[in-house]
Order: structure tokens, then C-alpha cells, then sequence
């Protein structure tokens, strides 16, 4: 049986694998390490924060909205620095 290919040239289709990409933040949420999982929530939100503040005055940012000192600018602030301390380099 494989002594009938001899003399004759066997052609090979080279099998390949499409590179792996890399996870979605859903896969990442559900399947990632907890470190993983923190910074891709982190990375999520501070994508929404960043949408929603975009366009968004000086003036608008620094306005009192609510009875206490909270400001748009202040919780970016706020959430740079507690990103800082996780390690983020964003």
C-alpha cells in the first residue's frame, strides 16, 4: 500500500492556523484572570468616560450639578489618580 507512492512525488498541502486574536473585553470579562478582568473594566469605563467628556466646556466641567462639591472635572480627576495607583499607565 505505501510502497505504491515510490518513485512518484507526494504533494503536500501545507496546513496552516490563522493567527490567534487577541480576546474581546466580553471574553476577557468571563474567561480572564481577575487582574485581567479589573483592567479591562477599567479600560471599558474609562472609555465612557472619555465619550461622555469629550465636547464638553471648561465651564460645564467645573459646574456644581449636585448639592455637594462634586464636578465633572473633579471625578475625572478623581478617576486619573485612583488609575494611577492601580498601576494603569493610562
Amino acid at each position: 500500500m505505501w510502497g505504491s507512492c515510490q518513485g512518484r512525488r507526494a504533494k503536500v498541502a501545507a496546513v496552516t492556523t490563522p493567527p490567534i486574536p487577541p480576546l474581546t473585553s466580553d471574553e476577557l470579562v468571563s474567561t480572564g484572570s481577575e487582574r485581567e478582568v479589573l483592567e479591562t473594566f477599567l479600560d471599558m469605563y474609562r472609555d465612557i468616560v472619555v465619550r461622555t467628556v469629550t465636547g464638553v466646556s471648561t465651564e460645564a466641567a467645573l459646574r456644581r450639578l449636585v448639592p455637594s462639591a462634586t464636578t465633572l472635572a473633579g471625578l475625572v480627576k478623581h478617576l486619573a489618580s485612583v488609575g494611577r495607583q492601580l498601576g494603569g499607565n493610562h
